[in-house]
């Protein structure tokens, strides 16, 4: 049975056609396999009088809200199953529908979600070219990702093939799945890596990798300026800031940042005085009379990509109007050593569109800053 994918950050509609005055929509939400997991009981009962013999129901909202995202990427959807009954007559009309949702969104220019779309049953969970083809931007040594969501739940197995730039391959095959934790599935790709090709039932994709040098006009010379050495320099510093966000489709998607980057910990305050006079021997304590009490703490860094190529606008858009970012900083570390993924949230209010015709090359610039503050003050 083939599940269709619907984006909860926009409206998705669900109507019924009916000669009755009321229906009701029993709406069940629900993780982990499509169908030994699914509720008895509904979570949400909705009522809705027809309009011009319709009963229309939105549904984002409700489903929205139990959808949680962390680091992890493995609980990026749930189930929705809707189910009519015409409240006149007590009669249930067809059969229950079932939906993945993932917290992603569609544009206004795409039309409007509703239970009558036609719908792809497997495809990249990524920006196409001109060509229907995909990219993403690997630096040298480095690990990106990406997902694809895929409905081989029945007895066929879906199969996609590596490619290496030495010429090797390998083949994966994706078994049959009912787990709302694996019909969305995530690809790691290294710089290893050229190409990634799918098959989906004869319907052919390529995800091509750009491998970029990480810190390539970063990197300096034995002895710089006659003191400075290679084996002395923060060498987490010239490898590159990777951005993991939840994209349109409501899937992980990376970033990688090679260039230049600036770290900046900024902090705002109120001043108070304070009465530091000892009043057993009349002189003052040696102490501040005029305090700074901090009230805000941040860091805040300002990151650069290599020259990109055109297509990887729309991936930059999508960052830019993500709710969920994380991002691995290699010179900050977790207690373990690890290099870890923060969430942050990128202060970049607009992005310009920029394109080969106008612009030559293109290359950009985003803000974030640690979405906590620097000094831990949760309590």
């Amino acid at each position: 049975m083939a599940y269709r994918q619907i984006n909860v950050r926009s409206p998705f509609y669900v109507q019924l056609s009916t000669t009755e005055t009321n229906v009701k929509l029993e709406l069940r939400i629900w993780t982990g396999d499509v169908v030994t997991d699914r509720p008895t009981d509904s979570d949400y009962l909705l009522l809705k009088e027809a309009v011009s013999g319709k009963a229309t129901f939105e549904i984002s909202e409700l489903v929205r809200d139990r959808i949680n995202q962390n680091k992890q990427f493995s609980k990026v959807g749930v189930w929705v199953e809707t189910e009519f009954t015409e409240l006149d007559s007590g009669a249930k009309q067809g059969v229950p529908v079932v939906y993945l949702a993932t917290e992603g969104y569609t544009k206004n220019t795409e039309g409007i979600q509703h239970n009558s779309n036609t719908y792809e049953e497997n495809f990249v969970m990524l920006p196409e070219d001109v060509n229907g083809d995909h990219r993403i931007t690997t630096a040298e040594g480095q690990t990106s990702l990406f997902s694809f969501f895929h409905n081989s739940t029945g007895s066929s197995t879906y199969l996609y093939t590596i490619n290496f730039f030495n010429g090797n391959s390998n083949i994966i095959g994706i078994p049959p799945t009912t787990e709302s934790d694996e019909i969305v599935t995530n690809v790691e790709v290294d710089s290893s890596i050229e190409s990634i090709s799918f098959d989906f039932d004869k319907n052919y994709i390529t995800v091509y990798n750009d491998v970029f040098e990480c810190n390539k006009y970063n990197t300096e010379p034995d002895n710089f300026l006659g003191y400075v050495s290679k084996t002395s320099q923060n060498h987490d510093l010239q490898k590159p800031v990777t951005l993991f966000y939840i994209n349109k489709y409501g899937a992980v998607n990376t970033m990688q940042f090679t260039l230049k980057r600036t770290d900046e910990v900024s902090a705002t305050s109120e001043s108070f005085v304070r009465n530091n006079i000892s009043y057993s021997s009349l002189t003052d304590r040696g102490t501040h009379s005029s305090m700074k009490n901090i009230t805000s703490s941040r860091r805040k860094f300002v990151v650069n990509t290599d020259w990109l190529r055109e297509y990887y606008v729309d991936q930059l858009e999508e960052l830019i109007l993500s709710e969920y970012v994380w991002a691995s900083i290699p010179n900050i570390k977790s207690n373990s050593g690890a290099v870890d993924q923060h969430p942050v949230i990128v202060t970049d209010k607009k992005i310009l569109r920029k394109n080969h015709l106008n612009d030559k090359l293109i290359q950009y610039s985003i803000t974030f800053e640690m979405s906590s503050d620097h000094i831990n003050t949760l309590r």
